[in-house]
């Protein structure tokens, strides 16, 4: 994910609908990947103590 913050710093050009719907998408599939990190933690913590 860093990789792709990356690429959006290096690309220095005009904003564009474009360039807004791929940052909107990146944005949107790293908040989606940390929501599962942390339901797989919570799933995890579950079935080891077998309680929140």
């Amino acid at each position: 994910f860093p990789s792709a913050f990356d690429f959006g710093l290096e690309c220095q050009v005009p904003p564009s609908g474009f360039n807004l719907g791929f940052l909107l998408q990146v944005l949107s599939s790293v908040e989606l990947w940390m929501q599962n990190r942390i339901l797989e933690n919570l799933l995890d913590r579950v079935s080891v103590t077998g309680k929140l």
